[in-house]
């Protein structure tokens, strides 16, 4: 009798921990499921806030170059069409290129990890301050030009502080990839934090 007693404890206890076991393993598989499904929605929203970032790039750098060579032939129906390439490629396809950043920003936000959406958040500070030197730029170049150009520097310098501003947002953007890729590839990038 005592044998039977024993018996049936230990088939409990066996039991018991038999079905703790398979709960944590039902658990752990639903963990490794989430942290994919959670690193597939960063990728995703990393990759995509980069092709906006590049679009915007590749818009800047068509009008930098329209408005030099406006600026070094004096051709003044080169100016309208570089005036009429940053009216429309750059304020309008920058503006849809920014909202797509935002919108892809607010994804990063949402997905994490924090040192991602922090980087994300300076390469679209870094995007709307070259935006904002190449209108200026622009502004200093219309033969009637309007006073709104700010005077911190001469025009000469807009040409390089607009440089200087597109070498920031590539400076920003390599930055942004590289904590993305660690935060997609380490161990601590399926976590939240």
């Amino acid at each position: 009798m005592i044998g039977l007693v024993a018996g049936g404890g230990s088939a409990l206890l066996s039991g018991v921990l038999a079905y703790k076991a398979g709960r944590r393993q039902v658990q752990d598989q639903g963990l490794v499921a989430h942290n994919q499904w959670l690193c597939q929605q960063r990728q995703e929203a990393y990759v995509a806030y980069l092709a906006a970032c590049d679009a915007f790039l590749e818009a800047l750098d068509a009008c930098f170059l329209a408005l030099g060579t406006a600026e070094a032939t004096h051709d003044f129906s080169l100016y309208a069409g570089a005036i009429e390439c940053v009216d429309v490629q750059v304020y309008l396809t920058a503006q849809t290129r920014e909202g797509e950043m935002d919108h892809h920003l607010g994804r990063i936000l949402m997905l994490g990890p924090a040192e991602v959406s922090e980087r994300a958040d300076a390469l679209r500070a870094d995007v709307l301050g070259a935006r904002k030197d190449l209108g200026h730029l622009t502004d200093g170049l219309l033969p009637d030009a309007s006073p709104a150009v700010p005077e911190l520097e001469p025009l000469d310098d807009w040409w390089s502080k607009v440089e200087r501003s597109r070498d920031q947002v590539v400076a920003s953007r390599s930055t942004f990839v590289a904590v993305a890729h660690a935060a997609l590839t380490g161990p601590q990038g399926l976590s939240w934090t």
